[in-house]
């Protein structure tokens, strides 16, 4: 613990001390054939390693090391299958992208549930419409795109990359926004530092930002002044794994010492509320079906009243991250955390794939593997 407060104390010096230059990443943002990517592919591949799942009315959207499937939820039926051409990867990629042999994928839904935007681990991005399976637009980003986010309006898309050297006082930008029709670069912010997750919020005109390094704490941007940011909400001590808008002018983030609650009007109006250890695997979401939340932390969930009073608490032998909802508002979708090959000594029993919580019945069960999805994607 002494080398994890050493570690914070000198992150917040160096953060604080930086002078950088965030140059505008429009020149690394490049539109190209899809020919150029990623390819609809009716190959016999085999999912080797499995990265996200989002479920829309009547489709799985399914992201793997390998590329990206579109499924009938009832027939089982694999519309589309969007493969990563990695050789062609290699060669689009300079030497700052070394990740492109460790493809990994995300998924992002709009409000609409009209588009699906795909996020590579290397800086790849491409939106599917979710009506006719083909793919809008493509494009190159600056490599580690960490986090990404649409606009309550579905306009804008909001990126947030790790950071971007290009001299002693220069990065690119690490904060931008594109535009979702077109893939076009559309803004900057003046931020270099390495972002861990965005939230558009009131009515689209503010950005609530996580970082992660080199800057633990989160800040708050109006998308028309790119130059300054409007607040910024110090964590000191602690590093940051999640956020959440819980109301008007109220956020709380999920931080290595529990939960605390904000005031964006006070940027210095901190209030531990919730004190816990966490690790980094928390992830926090608002229960849809009543005026709670829900924390899902690690192998643990912990369900709060809407003032994050803790009212229950389950633990299971399964250690999750990337907690989402299916269709259904009552419905959780977990990702078994053994699906990035965890080096925890202690492996769990669950097996690798995702897994549904129901909010209502409270119980778990296995929705999804590896090895069903196999199978599945066989009969396209």
């Amino acid at each position: 613990m002494q080398i994890i407060a050493l570690l914070i104390v000198t992150i917040s010096l160096y953060s604080c001390s930086r002078t950088n230059v965030a140059l505008s990443p429009k020149e690394k943002i490049k539109l190209l054939p899809n020919s150029d990517l990623i390819s609809s592919s009716s190959s016999d591949d085999t999912i080797s390693e499995l990265n996200s799942f989002k479920e829309l009315d009547n489709l799985w959207v399914i992201g793997a090391q390998n590329g990206v499937y579109l499924i009938d939820k009832n027939t089982k039926k694999t519309y589309k299958y969007y493969k990563f051409d990695i050789k062609k990867h290699h060669e689009l990629f300079d030497e700052q992208d070394a990740t492109v042999k460790f493809l990994s994928t995300d998924i992002v839904i709009n409000k609409k549930q009209d588009k699906i935007l795909i996020i590579t681990s290397n800086g790849i991005v491409f939106q599917i419409d979710a009506k006719n399976h083909e793919i809008d637009w493509s494009a190159k980003f600056i490599h580690r795109i960490e986090t990404a986010t649409y606009s309550n309006d579905g306009k804008l898309i909001a990126i947030g990359t790790g950071y971007d050297r290009v001299s002693d006082s220069e990065y690119y930008s690490s904060l931008f926004l594109i535009e979702s029709r077109t893939g076009q670069y559309f803004r900057h912010f003046n931020e270099t530092a390495s972002v861990k997750k965005i939230l558009f919020n009131d009515k689209d005109r503010n950005l609530l930002v996580a970082y992660d390094w080199n800057n633990t704490d989160s800040f708050l941007w109006n998308i028309d002044n790119s130059d300054k940011s409007i607040s910024q909400f110090s964590e000191e001590d602690a590093y940051l794994n999640d956020i959440a808008i819980i109301s008007k002018g109220q956020f709380v983030t999920i931080n290595t010492k529990g939960i605390s609650l904000w005031n964006t009007e006070h940027q210095t109006d901190k209030k531990l509320i919730f004190p816990r250890d966490n690790w980094g695997y928390e992830r926090i979401l608002k229960n849809k079906i009543a005026d709670e939340y829900i924390l899902i932390a690690y192998s643990r969930i912990l369900f709060f009243d809407k003032n994050i009073r803790l009212i229950d608490s389950i633990q299971f032998p399964i250690k999750f991250e990337n907690a989402d909802y299916l269709a259904t508002d009552s419905i959780i979708c977990l990702q078994n955390l053994q699906n990035n090959n965890h080096p925890d000594e202690n492996k769990d029993d669950g097996k690798e794939g995702f897994y549904s919580f129901n909010l209502i019945t409270k119980k778990l069960s296995l929705f999804i593997d590896r090895e069903k999805l196999n199978k599945i994607i066989k009969t396209y």
